[in-house]
């Protein structure tokens, strides 16, 4: 299934951004009674929004900001269910991995949600924190560092 899987970027003034709010807010917020708040869709200026569709339709999408020269913070990470558990995740972060390599970033930083830990952990990252609490669910902050070429 992840073959199928096209990423790009997602501009704040398309309708793509529309669809990446609704697959948010499905994903991350209404399973906790919450909706995005406009304080989150501020939070969203100065991200690289990638989303992955198949067949035109978004069903995978993330942000990432670069915090520092080298360090890049992921966040809002979410599948549609029905799309979970089939490799899609792991292709949009491996790409968002990819993606901010090329712009210079040696390391990325995430705040885990207690049941995405093992997700992480399998793709290299590792437990760089105590449980914390964040958005009313046990969080943990994750990092990993990305290839570094000796030139």
């Amino acid at each position: 299934m992840a073959q199928n899987l096209i990423f790009k970027a997602v501009a704040l003034d398309s309708v793509d951004y529309e669809e990446v709010k609704k697959l948010r807010s499905r994903v991350l917020r209404e399973p906790l009674g919450r909706t995005l708040s406009a304080e989150d869709l501020l939070s969203d200026r100065g991200n690289l929004i990638v989303a992955g569709s198949i067949a035109q339709i978004i069903v995978a999408c993330a942000l990432i900001k670069e915090v520092t020269d080298q360090t890049w913070k992921m966040r809002q990470v979410a599948v549609d269910f029905e799309f979970q558990g089939r490799g899609l995740g792991r292709s949009l972060v491996v790409d968002i991995e990819q993606r901010v390599e090329l712009l210079g970033a040696t390391e990325i930083v995430l705040n885990a949600r207690e049941t995405a830990v093992p997700f992480y952990l399998k793709l290299g990252y590792r437990v760089v924190s105590d449980e914390f609490s964040e958005v009313g669910l046990s969080h943990f902050k994750m990092c990993k560092s990305l290839r570094v070429e000796v030139r």
